[in-house]
């Protein structure tokens, strides 16, 4: 004997069913679906910016509750921009989902993920936006990734040119940047390492946050200019670094191919070495943070000109036992001087360098103290006093 379901609770269950598997197609080709799929809550509009049309997505729900746009192509180049925005943190995730657009921007919690690819001209990640689990984004120009925006999970992206402005400390996790320019606008970002990141360019350009090549790395662009922020190199850099400012620093065990610096502080904080010239110039500074790391040159020479420097921190250390470099070819070196730092970075006085026949770069014996502050007035008093007996 079949039991059967009361009517109007078999059609309350079909309901509740349809309601939740329910889903509807945009004009552009957005097959979009809520938790409860209630339509009413999928913001669709078309306002004017600056002259330019601008189609909006936005989930306008306030309880955290998931717009999801899957299994679709999204056609809006009919609009000069294509904007997906969770001004009421309820997220939209696009899911093996392909978008093709003129520019796009992603701005608040957007998931852009599970394969997905968005081919767009300029795209711009604002907000707590992601891209992840092997998402691709590709733009015939730039890419700008700002906020806490984050390209995670062997997600890709390719672009004329990308900046990276997030400030999230995964702003690249595990996810490969391929450009013909990347560019670092405050970022933080580390190749290889626990962080994985991986970065196809012919020229890397720091101007602020940081970029660090970990120990298990290697860098292999064309060129990386420095111009501020911080690079700090674990592995191995296979081309020069060309530097206006902010901090190199060279640990120990690194390798790099080639510094040109007329600005900025190159920091060894261990022996490493050089495959090429490591010329100094304008106010660049050379700073040995320990008397026994050692630069070897590798056949190659330091080029010094303008008001560069070079500081070493000698502590305890005997000055003839310091050797800054190995490995030189000629002596480009000798009488060059060295400003001695105690331990809290202040000038204890200076010291000449030598250059040795084997190659080596040591100090002189004999430096010269700085007068401490406290000197200078008793000389300048003493002044005073013979100008006055003078009179």
């Amino acid at each position: 004997m079949k039991t059967r379901l009361p009517q109007l609770l078999l059609a309350i269950l079909l309901s509740s069913a349809a309601v939740q598997a329910a889903t509807w197609t945009t004009e552009e080709g957005a097959n979009c679906s809520f938790d409860n799929a209630d339509q009413k809550y999928f913001g669709r509009t078309i306002v004017t910016e600056n002259g330019k049309t601008v189609l909006v997505y936005d989930n306008l729900r306030d309880d955290y509750k998931t717009l999801n746009i899957k299994d679709c192509t999204i056609n809006t180049t009919g609009y000069d921009e294509f904007r997906t925005t969770t001004s009421k943190n309820s997220p939209v995730v696009f899911a093996n989902t392909v978008i093709e657009g003129n520019d796009v921007t992603f701005d608040g919690t957007v998931r852009f993920q599970a394969s997905s690819e968005l081919n767009a001209e300029n795209v711009t990640l604002k907000g707590n936006s992601v891209v992840r689990n092997s998402a691709k984004v590709t733009a015939s120009d730039t890419v700008t990734i700002s906020g806490t925006a984050t390209i995670t999970y062997s997600a890709t992206v390719e672009a004329k040119t990308i900046s990276l402005e997030s400030t999230s400390s995964f702003a690249v996790y595990q996810a490969s940047l391929t450009a013909d320019t990347v560019q670092l606008n405050g970022s933080s970002v580390e190749i290889g390492g626990s962080k994985k990141a991986v970065i196809n360019a012919n020229l890397i350009e720091v101007n602020s946050g940081s970029l660090t090549v970990a120990a298990d790395a290697e860098l292999t662009t064309n060129s990386i200019t420095l111009n501020g922020g911080k690079l700090v190199n674990s592995g191995v850099i296979e081309s020069t670094i060309n530097m206006t400012g902010g901090t190199l620093v060279a640990e120990a065990g690194s390798a790099i191919a080639g510094i040109n610096a007329t600005g900025g502080d190159i920091q060894v904080d261990g022996d490493f070495s050089m495959t090429g010239d490591l010329v100094l110039g304008g106010d660049a500074e050379l700073i040995f943070a320990d008397a026994d790391y050692t630069i070897d040159l590798g056949e190659y020479d330091v080029e010094f000109s303008g008001n560069s420097s070079i500081a070493l921190t000698l502590g305890d250390a005997d000055i003839s036992d310091v050797v800054l470099f190995t490995g030189a070819k000629e002596d480009n070196y000798s009488g060059y001087e060295v400003t001695l730092l105690d331990a809290e970075g202040n000038s204890t006085g200076t010291v000449k360098l030598q250059y040795n026949e084997d190659g080596t770069v040591t100090l002189g014996t004999a430096a010269v103290p700085e007068p401490t502050t406290a000197t200078l007035s008793l000389l300048a008093l003493a002044a005073l006093a013979t100008r006055r007996r003078r009179k």
